[in-house]
């Protein structure tokens, strides 16, 4: 059906658009993405972020950091919440100075996310930059006591409270 659809139809790409979003408000983020990825341009803010968000917890960061750079790019409002996310898609995505950028800006907006600091501080440790890690783990250690991985980290840096 959608092959003969295709082929009916004058402009595939708007076509492409427009199953993509109905497939999108129906919560089928996969075939969702087969096709609003084909037609990139088209998207409003929202389904770039969509599709960022799918990319992501689907274990593909590079095309999730793709797609929230686009979405801010084209007007989405830069928050803690987003600059987390995009951090953990450009730190899985071997950009690890984008993410320490993208996750000191998401800190600089709202403090109180134990979970970006420590991305934060893994990815400072992943850098060799350690003394600047420790200070980012002792940070979520004094939110979160009992934090696994901050004491992992934590012992891996050789530190202790």
């Amino acid at each position: 059906l959608m092959i003969d659809a295709q082929v009916r139809s004058k402009d595939v790409a708007a076509l492409r658009l427009r199953i993509g979003r109905a497939f999108l408000r129906e919560g089928q983020a996969g075939p969702a993405t087969a096709l609003l990825s084909q037609v990139e341009g088209s998207l409003i803010k929202e389904e770039r972020l969509a599709l960022a968000e799918y990319f992501l917890v689907a274990g593909d960061p590079f095309s999730a950091a793709r797609f929230f750079d686009a979405a801010m790019k084209s007007g989405m409002a830069r928050t803690a919440s987003l600059l987390g996310r995009y951090g953990e898609a450009l730190a899985l995505s071997a950009n690890p100075e984008g993410a320490v950028a993208a996750f000191k800006e998401s800190l600089a907006l709202d403090d109180s996310k134990p979970r970006v600091r420590l991305n934060l501080a893994l990815t400072l440790a992943n850098l060799g930059r350690l003394d600047e890690s420790k200070i980012e783990t002792l940070a979520v250690l004094k939110v979160e006591p009992e934090n696994e991985k901050a004491l992992s980290l934590l012992k891996a840096l050789g530190g202790s409270r």
